[in-house]
């Protein structure tokens, strides 16, 4: 539980200081950028294992679904306030929304903070021999992120580029979102464990 707060109050941070102070120049996004990178890396690793532990096998398709409907929700909801209170609430509002950012994800930390559970065998030290099976999974992995980064980036760009501001932006964002939580949900709730793989 401590290191998953570590990595959600990380992630929070780098995001507040970039936005707040407004830094630029390479060495200082490098480092912000390695951080975020480390905390990134902590909060997933961490809610994965949360996962596992909490969640049987004949019942983790559903609660997949269902935490990706309520994130979806969020997704509906958020993009559109976002995006008109940057429109209309002048040169501070993106300090605010750092803020209130920053705020959000020490909450949830906090709140998680208590929880405890057994530790999973593990191995220590790195590992040197490891089967092909898991070097595939790392190069997955690795093209997975880089193509969540490159789906999360290039739509902002073309819609800020194409119809202007981030009201807009907001706006199609919240819609596309709507959509999506719709399709996603109704495919968890009628999957079983053996259509993983397929899905």
């Amino acid at each position: 539980s401590l290191l998953y707060t570590a990595g959600l109050v990380l992630t929070a941070l780098v995001t507040f200081i970039l936005i707040a102070f407004s830094l630029s120049g390479y060495y200082a996004l490098f480092f912000l950028g390695f951080v975020f990178g480390i905390g990134f890396g902590l909060f997933w690793a961490n809610r994965t294992f949360y996962t596992l532990r909490l969640t049987e096998d004949s019942n983790r398709n559903y609660f997949f679904s269902l935490t990706f409907t309520l994130d979806t929700v969020t997704g509906i909801i958020v993009p559109f306030i976002v995006g008109w209170v940057i429109v209309f609430g002048g040169e501070y509002s993106y300090k605010i929304l750092a803020f209130l950012l920053f705020g959000t994800y020490l909450a949830a930390g906090l709140i998680t903070l208590p929880l405890t559970m057994q530790p999973s065998e593990h191995v220590h030290g790195i590992l040197t021999k490891v089967k092909g099976k898991w070097n595939i999974m790392r190069v997955v992995s690795f093209l997975f992120g880089f193509q969540s980064g490159s789906n999360f980036v290039l739509p902002s760009i073309i819609v800020l580029y194409l119809l202007g501001n981030e009201g807009t932006l907001g706006t199609v964002t919240s819609l596309g979102a709507l959509l999506s939580a719709f399709a996603i949900y109704q495919i968890g709730k009628a999957s079983l464990s053996h259509h993983r793989l397929s899905i």
